[in-house]
């Protein structure tokens, strides 16, 4: 659990082998209204807890909202790195208090989805530990995540309205070379948020097809975290050489290479005696020409 954490939060948007919600068809389950059920607002714009590295393998649960995000919703489902695509998850261990897992959980009106799909069809009725989302932006950038207890005899809104721009590019290389360092340059836009640089490595097979899931197979992304305060960094050819000897493997002539840029903001709320960190992403891609190393 504590290695799925950390990388939840450093790899964020790796490809899982989930399904997209199938929105044509109507949510047999109707999420109570403020009167039928007492919902407790949570205001994610604060922390409750101070966010540190350290403590992010000992919260209970993690929800992720990234903008920006490489699918299309679906099905069926495609890749781009057009912006106007978001993911949202919940991943949570929910081993405190009296009101989990989690129950008819809602992204800004649309219903999530659960680990369990029959024939592409999201299932939402029932309580979960894992919930997810493809959709498309709201022209509105506020986020509001609604869920109920295990019983549905309350709800909880979690509000963030305050979320991050994205930082700007300032040089964005238009080639690069995996014998080489690649350097990024880019402008933060608040001392609140972390930056991540990195790669997006995306099998050229897949690129254009149809997909019957919001994945394509051996998609990876690896992320370089940097330093508060700070407007460059580079990937050294040390880290580039690292790549073979880790799980996403070096790329080939036979991968599409992007760089990323991405903005993050995370706050940990305690909601119903649970630690709940709460990351919300924006990416900024750019795709890349490799010159690939030819034997």
């Amino acid at each position: 659990m504590k290695k799925l954490y950390r990388s939840s939060l450093v790899l964020a948007s790796l490809s899982l082998l989930l399904y997209s919600c199938d929105s044509s068809k109507e949510d047999e389950t109707v999420l109570p209204t403020q009167e039928e059920v007492e919902y407790v607002v949570v205001d994610a714009n604060t922390t409750d807890v101070p966010v540190k590295a350290s403590k992010y393998d000992e919260v209970d649960g993690i929800f992720m909202y990234t903008e920006n995000h490489i699918f299309t919703s679906g099905p069926p489902s495609q890749f781009t790195i057009d912006k106007g695509y978001f993911k949202a998850s919940y991943l949570g261990k929910d081993t405190n208090g009296p009101h989990v897992p989690l129950q008819s959980s809602k992204i800004n009106g649309q219903t999530m989805c659960t680990e369990t799909y029959i024939n592409n069809i999201c299932d939402s009725s029932k309580p979960s530990t894992s919930w997810n989302l493809y959709g498309n932006q709201h022209e509105v950038r506020n986020l509001k995540w609604e869920y109920l207890n295990s019983d549905k005899s309350k709800g909880y809104r979690v509000e963030m309205t305050d979320v991050p721009k994205a930082a700007k590019w300032h040089a964005v290389p238009s080639r690069i070379s995996f014998d080489e360092e690649i350097n990024f340059q880019f402008e933060r836009n608040s001392v609140k948020d972390s930056i991540i640089v990195g790669l997006l490595i995306v099998p050229k097979e897949g690129i254009g097809k149809v997909l019957s899931s919001p994945t394509i197979n051996r998609t990876r992304q690896v992320g370089y975290l940097v330093k508060p305060g700070e407007t460059s960094f580079t990937i050294t050819k040390e880290r580039l050489a690292n790549l073979s000897q880790s799980a996403l493997g070096t790329p080939t002539a036979a991968d599409s290479i992007f760089l990323n840029l991405r903005t993050t903001r995370h706050v940990i709320k305690v909601i119903d005696n649970r630690e709940i960190l709460i990351s919300y992403i924006v990416d900024e891609f750019r795709p890349v020409t490799v010159d690939w190393k030819i034997d």
